[in-house]
């Protein structure tokens, strides 16, 4: 989300079920807004990126019926297989990719980000299936526009 905002995203908008992790990251102008419900922001949003702390199958479910319909959303998360099977069972297949920055916070939450953690990363982005590229490319796109570095790695679901 820093990231995003410094490169001119004229509008981030963050949600966490930890409020504090919420309330710090407006106040220190990592999202310009706080959603109180993850619902509505997915609606409008054109790009969701999930990290969860655990899992996060849940809130992929969640989020898949209000994603408008030219959205994609990324999970970050360290093993892309679990993800992508969630992000399938979910519906969001063709629209979702795994992300993982080859770099990583020691912590969780907001007190485990810095502002210049991902500056210079590489980020696979995997697509949930081979035949669905048109999320990992979209969000490989988002990650390039912000000055990372977006690598393929090919299907997860397939291996």
């Amino acid at each position: 989300a820093w990231t995003a905002v410094r490169s001119g995203v004229p509008r981030v908008v963050g949600y966490s079920s930890e409020r504090r992790d919420a309330v710090q990251a407006v106040s220190a102008s990592v999202v310009h807004e706080l959603a109180d419900r993850l619902e509505p922001a997915v609606r409008a949003a054109d790009l969701i990126i999930v990290a969860p702390s655990a899992g996060g199958g849940e809130i992929l479910g969640r989020i898949a019926p209000h994603l408008a319909p030219a959205a994609f959303a990324t999970s970050v998360v360290d093993l892309a297989r679990p993800a992508a099977l969630l992000a399938l069972s979910a519906g969001l297949g063709p629209r979702w990719a795994a992300s993982h920055p080859l770099r990583s916070a020691a912590g969780e939450g907001f007190a485990a980000a810095r502002p210049e953690l991902f500056r210079g990363a590489v980020v696979y982005v995997t697509p949930a299936a081979a035949a669905e590229g048109a999320g990992a490319a979209s969000v490989a796109t988002a990650f390039g526009a912000n000055g990372l570095a977006a690598a393929s790695w090919g299907s997860e679901a397939a291996r």
